[in-house]
């Protein structure tokens, strides 16, 4: 073979034989040349982790941030001249796909003022119901944790369940309880609710409600109690007090 044919052949043909070689073995870091991902807020780009939670807002699943966001076709080409409009109505926001809570007597405030994510994460949580924290943590928020801060608590109380008696949204009974009490008390205490059935005379303050004795949350009183027997008693029975308190002999017990 000729010096100019072997010329020829290391110029000409040996360059295309590794450009078919390594044409493809090109490595990409995410995605290939002019490949796009999905038209979307989420992407591996922009807004990575927002469905990343354990519990995430259907809206977000979906990839449909405009139910809320609305609109801005630019955002995507220049996120910073082109920002959402930030979401000035949240309850109505909200009350676009969800029912409404406001049909009951007595609302939650944040229900009233349509504060939705002041409980709520309008993305995602790992809390249930995406809130934004679990059980009584989320109350306490707002609510004095002083309810809760006496030496005998009660269980629902002391253990974060606040949801067990009131409604967080609204009810058709004074703060937000579920029933009216003694119902609300007998959800749990049932044997109290069969020996009241079938007493033959039962206290009347027990009959209207137990809190008229008990603290629903917590007190510094055994059982609960607002006072020890007899100052308890004497609450309500005045003219007992006064006839025990002025005996000339007074029963011991």
């Amino acid at each position: 073979m000729s010096k100019k044919k072997i010329k020829i052949l290391i110029l000409y043909i040996i360059p295309a034989i590794l450009t078919v070689i390594f044409s493809g073995n090109t490595a990409y870091p995410q995605k290939k040349a002019g490949e796009k991902e999905e038209d979307t807020c989420v992407t591996s780009e922009c807004h990575a982790a927002i469905d990343q939670s354990k519990y995430v807002h259907n809206p977000i699943a979906e990839r449909k941030c405009d139910i809320c966001h609305g609109e801005s076709r630019k955002h995507i080409a220049n996120p910073r001249r082109n920002q959402f409009v930030p979401v000035k109505e949240i309850g109505r926001s909200c009350y676009s796909c969800h029912k409404k809570y406001e049909t009951k007597k007595f609302i939650h405030y944040p229900v009233t003022d349509g504060e939705c994510t002041s409980c709520h994460s309008p993305h995602g949580s790992e809390y249930k119901y995406i809130l934004l924290k679990e059980g009584g943590s989320l109350c306490f928020d707002c609510h004095d944790e002083y309810l809760v801060s006496k030496k005998y608590a009660h269980g629902p109380a002391a253990s974060g369940g606040c949801i067990i008696c009131h409604d967080p949204h609204s009810a058709d009974y004074e703060k937000n309880l579920r029933e009216r009490p003694p119902d609300m008390c007998f959800v749990c205490h049932k044997d109290k609710a069969e020996e009241f059935a079938t007493a033959k005379v039962v206290h009347k303050p027990a009959v209207e409600s137990c809190t008229n004795c008990h603290n629903p949350h917590s007190a510094e009183k055994q059982f609960m109690l607002d006072d020890e027997p007899p100052a308890l008693c004497f609450k309500c029975h005045k003219e007992k007090k006064e006839w025990v308190m002025n005996a000339d002999v007074q029963h011991r017990n």
